[in-house]
């Protein structure tokens, strides 16, 4: 990989780092701009320049796809078949009903994973290998659907 692509790199994980959690719009933007480095590993042009280019290229890609979503939008179901016009209180309301009927662990997996914890985070506080938080909370999540769902 030639240095001035590394170097443009670093700078749009900078970008990453400042942005991620927040701007979603600009942190989408510096992936997709990476991506494109990446994919150019040998390019020599300057890494101000590089960087410049693909944010623009990468600012192009998610407007088109921010386009296609407004036009076809409306004939999509992402595969739903519940209402998604749920309130937040309605949800938290769901949750609750549920979250007594579940056993203490996976109650404890669900809130851990509801307080932001991923499979990683639950597998060091559990003590559990990682694949094993993942199968749990695999399985704590469907649970929970089924109950929710009314199916149990």
């Amino acid at each position: 990989m030639h240095p001035h692509v590394v170097q443009a790199c670093a700078a749009l994980y900078s970008r990453i780092a400042r942005c991620q959690g927040f701007d979603h719009w600009s942190t989408d933007q510096a992936e997709e701009a990476l991506n494109e480095l990446v994919a150019n590993p040998h390019r020599p042009d300057p890494p101000a320049h590089q960087v410049r280019n693909a944010l623009s290229n990468a600012s192009k890609k998610l407007q088109r796809r921010s386009a296609l979503m407004d036009e076809f939008s409306a004939t999509l179901t992402f595969g739903i078949d519940v209402p998604t016009n749920h309130s937040i209180a309605e949800s938290a309301h769901d949750i609750h009903a549920v979250l007594p009927r579940l056993s203490a662990s996976e109650r404890q997996i669900i809130e851990l994973a509801a307080d932001g914890s991923d499979a990683e985070d639950i597998a060091g506080q559990l003590g559990t290998p990682v694949q094993r938080s993942r199968e749990r909370l695999s399985r704590a999540r469907a649970r929970a659907r089924s109950l929710w769902e009314g199916k149990q």
